[in-house]
């Protein structure tokens, strides 16, 4: 189902990548952890992005070896480009806020200590194509990958 100016609604499973194991590996992954991510991504997860009162909600729901249910999990982010998020991540706590831009999906954030990440979701030909640059100074500026989604 798309819904006019959210394209980005709906059910999505992970279908490529470009840059993503290094991405990983550039936030306190190790390599074996990056490649578990991307096989557990591509094999066994799906990502469903709900409208959620006046925000959105991004739930993933991964099916793991050896267990009979599907692992859940939710992230609520408000679309008034203001309000942060608080994620963990291997290199440890994350902030983003969210807002649209057109038809686009937009987070800016990354560590809490320098905010330098811009995650965009745009959808093309039933595809959405999610890209994360980082801007900025430091070890990873300039550092780029690009995920492709399907609905599913």
């Amino acid at each position: 189902m798309t819904i006019l100016g959210r394209p980005w609604l709906g059910s999505w499973k992970l279908v490529e990548h470009r840059g993503f194991h290094e991405w990983l590996m550039h936030r306190g992954a190790t390599s074996d952890d990056a490649t578990a991510n991307i096989d557990a991504l591509v094999n066994n997860t799906v990502l469903q992005i709900e409208e959620d009162g006046g925000g959105i909600v991004f739930v993933w729901s991964t099916k793991e070896r050896g267990r009979l249910r599907r692992t859940r999990t939710e992230v609520h982010y408000s679309l008034d480009g203001v309000t942060p998020t608080v994620l963990d991540s291997p290199a440890g706590p994350v902030s983003f806020t969210a807002h649209t831009d057109g038809d686009e999906l937009v987070h800016t954030g990354g560590p809490i200590s320098s905010p330098t990440e811009t995650h965009r979701r745009r959808v093309e030909n039933r595809r959405m194509i999610q890209t994360m640059s980082v801007h900025g100074s430091g070890h990873d500026a300039g550092s780029w990958c690009e995920l492709v989604w399907e609905r599913s």
